[in-house]
């Protein structure tokens, strides 16, 4: 998994992820004993409406944690449409792995690293 590259990026300062980083504990997969594991575990406990880019490593298809969802809590490692129910964009449950649900919902490719726009919803 990503475990060497750090939370951050030093170049764009965008946050980076681990395979299995969620927005309920986004140090997951990571470290507990790195400096700032628990500035870090609660780096994405937003307020609703807040919108955070974040970096994802390859190869996530195949690590991390499951992903919850779209929008009514199953578990799914299968792609899906992006809409949840009512064809209202995905929800996914807040301990999903972030990177796994962007590459369900196609916007990050199976063995790719990329750019992730996620945004805190109602549950």
């Amino acid at each position: 998994e990503s475990l060497g590259w750090g939370f951050v990026n030093p170049i764009t300062n965008v946050p980076r992820l681990s395979c299995s980083s969620s927005v309920a504990n986004g140090a997951n997969g990571y470290a507990p004993d790195l400096p700032d594991f628990d500035k870090y575990a609660s780096r994405f406990h937003g307020e609703v409406g807040q919108v955070y880019v974040v970096e994802c490593p390859a190869h996530c298809a195949h690590y991390g944690g499951p992903v919850y969802g779209p929008g009514d809590g199953t578990y799914s490692d299968n792609e899906c449409s992006g809409l949840g129910k009512d064809a209202k964009v995905a929800a996914w449950m807040d301990d999903s792995s972030i990177c796994r649900a962007a590459i369900a919902m196609r916007e990050l490719g199976h063995q790719s690293s990329g750019l992730v726009v996620l945004r805190i919803v109602e549950p």
